[in-house]
């Protein structure tokens, strides 16, 4: 049980480092930027900026597998 748990901390750190790698560099950037400008044509003035920040907080986070 313990080395499975170990093995799902390595996976979950191993996916984080490589969502963060693909975010800080530039082909992550540009597809950022065409996500915020598509949301901000297709969503009303009163919620583009919250699906924004959620949208950013899943990306910094990631999601977390249930257990």
């Amino acid at each position: 049980m313990e080395l499975s748990l170990n093995n799902s901390n390595n996976i979950d750190k191993s996916l984080n480092e490589q969502q963060n790698n693909f975010l800080n560099n530039m082909f992550g950037k540009v597809i950022n930027t065409g996500i915020n400008i598509g949301l901000r044509a297709t969503l009303p003035d009163l919620i583009e900026d919250e699906v924004i920040e959620i949208k950013n907080a899943i990306l910094e986070n990631g999601f977390k597998a249930r257990t």
